[in-house]
């Protein structure tokens, strides 16, 4: 295939994620705040301070939700069967999952910078 005949993906940042999203999508992240923490501690891995760590767990979380929006958005609003046994791999896969099949069949979009 050509390039010119590949779709243009939307950039996945495009996508609006309420408040409220975000915070269910992050419901675990303090034991996995705390595990990454000790295991930096152990392994002597000092690339990060406290609140970088912390900042980089909360916004991992809530791409990968904007990245599941923008593939539900590029299905016709259905989340292919592999991404939804990606997503129930894990609690916080599953709340992301749950989330994104509810939300609205053409998400909000914020203005690109």
């Amino acid at each position: 295939m050509d390039d010119s005949s590949k779709k243009e993906r939307e950039y996945h940042e495009a996508y609006r994620v309420s408040l409220l999203e975000k915070v269910l999508i992050n419901f675990a992240l303090p034991s996995d705040f705390v595990y990454h923490t000790f295991r930096a501690l152990f392994t002597g891995d000092k690339s990060q301070t406290t609140v970088e760590r912390l900042q980089g767990l909360w916004q991992g979380k809530v791409t990968i939700y904007r990245k599941l929006l923008r593939v539900k958005d590029e299905n016709a609003g259905q989340i292919p069967a592999e991404y939804q046994e990606l997503c129930s791999r894990t609690p916080c896969g599953r709340v992301r999952l749950f989330l994104a099949l509810r939300a609205r069949a053409k998400p909000e979009r914020e203005a690109c910078h």
